[in-house]
């Protein structure tokens, strides 16, 4: 699965790519993805978790011919598994865990009320079938008062489900889908909040979820105006939630905007302007939300790299004439290799992995990609056709002309030097 960091044009899950080499298409999701070369060779890629199964498919009718050849022939099937030869991403685009997990209404069990009954019921019976009276009466009244506390437990609880149940339609009927507080619709809330039937976890879901439904209502439309924020915060006082769980509501309303604008491993300028608008707008604090702006800063440095702004770094080793370095990182040259393979259902398997082949210092300058290890391995700028970031693994794979596979670096972050390549080498 690659992140591609050529030029390429998101239409949804869809991406084209253009390269030297012409033009390529895929489109899915994270960890499953059906693509097109420039070339036109289909492939599938999917796999997470550790494992990954990179297929071409044929594209034409040789093509199909010889894949029904290579099914006759026996030949395995190829699964990737992940070796732990590649350095960790930096770039985590999932959102913490949701707030939203903790919200789960228990209304009042009515089963140990009922067992009550049935207990009293069978004392009573017991007590009509001793012949002796004085004991049979004790009995009977023992099962009276049996039944008299199992009748008045069910009836308090069914009370205080209802109570809750009403507590509810009154805020989603008043407050879901409005934009202010009129006294009116306040005095009405008041009255069913203040209940002595509604118990307080009733109340505290309730109310939660209320404010949940209002501020994330507000914000798909990914803005937030003053009349809505006045609302939120009229919400806030009238349903008497927690600063916390407050700020807890915006940042999670704030994180599904934030995946929807960097679901596609990119970050416009436009995005980033309405990310930032929004979180001002719901007084959002940083330490909510530090991982999604960890990611935003990160995915935005990459876009600034790729219009050109690169800033040269220094070195300390010698360099060609008019050679300028903008990259250095200590990095890992890998090589793939069979692992193991096994045979399941008259179907044969090889399961591939990633080894280090080389280990070092990696450079980019303005005309090549330099790896020095025990000796030096390089490839010019203008010959390299394509450059593919595989995010999930966090490598940097460049495909050299005149060659079929292409060289994979592990970086600490390959995102951030494929954009670098991508804008010095002008791919």
């Amino acid at each position: 699965m690659g992140f591609y960091l050529r030029k390429a044009f998101g239409l949804g899950p869809i991406r084209l790519n253009l390269s030297k080499s012409g033009l390529g298409v895929s489109g899915g999701v994270r960890g499953a993805r059906l693509g097109l070369t420039s070339d036109g060779r289909p492939y599938v890629h999917a796999g997470r978790g550790g494992l990954y199964l990179r297929q071409y498919l044929g594209s034409s009718s040789a093509g199909r011919q010889e894949s029904r050849g290579a099914a006759r022939d026996g030949q395995p099937t190829v699964i990737y598994e992940e070796t732990g030869v590649t350095y960790p991403s930096p770039h985590d685009l999932s959102s913490e865990t949701r707030a939203t997990t903790s919200l789960d209404r228990r209304t009042r069990a009515i089963a140990t009320p009922s067992a009550t009954l049935v207990l009293g019921g069978a004392i009573a019976v017991i007590a009509f079938l001793i012949p002796h009276k004085p004991t049979g009466l004790l009995l009977g009244v023992v099962a009276f008062s049996v039944l008299i506390t199992g009748i008045t437990l069910m009836w308090r609880a069914k009370r205080r489900n209802e109570a809750g149940d009403y507590l509810g339609a009154v805020l989603s009927e008043v407050l879901a889908d409005s934009r202010e507080v009129s006294p009116a619709v306040e005095k009405r809330v008041n009255a069913a909040l203040s209940n002595r039937w509604v118990t307080p976890e009733d109340r505290e879901y309730y109310s939660r979820r209320t404010f949940f439904a209002a501020v994330f209502g507000i914000v798909e439309d990914r803005t937030a105006s003053d009349q809505e924020i006045r609302y939120l915060s009229k919400l806030e006082e009238l349903l008497e939630l927690p600063r916390e769980f407050v700020d807890g509501a915006r940042a999670e309303a704030y994180r599904d905007a934030h995946l929807e604008a960097v679901a596609d491993a990119e970050l416009t300028a436009d995005e980033e302007r309405t990310l930032e608008l929004l979180r001002t707008a719901l007084s959002i604090p940083s330490s909510w939300i530090s991982s999604e702006l960890a990611t935003a800063s990160r995915l935005s440095e990459i876009r600034r790299i790729r219009d050109g702004d690169v800033v040269e770094v220094s070195v300390e080793i010698p360099l060609q004439n008019a050679e300028t370095c903008y990259f250095k990182s200590e990095a890992r040259m890998l090589k793939e290799r069979n692992l193991r393979a096994y045979q399941r259902n008259g179907q044969r398997y090889t399961v591939r992995g990633l080894s280090i082949d080389k280990e070092g210092m990696l450079y980019i300058t303005n005309k090549r990609v330099l790896m020095i290890h025990t000796g030096t391995s390089s490839v010019r700028n203008d010959k390299i056709l394509d450059i593919d970031i595989d995010l999930d693994r966090n490598l940097l794979l460049l495909t050299k002309e005149g060659t079929k596979s292409a060289l994979v670096f592990s970086v600490p972050d390959a995102a951030l030097a494929g954009a670098i390549l991508s804008a010095v080498a002008k791919i």
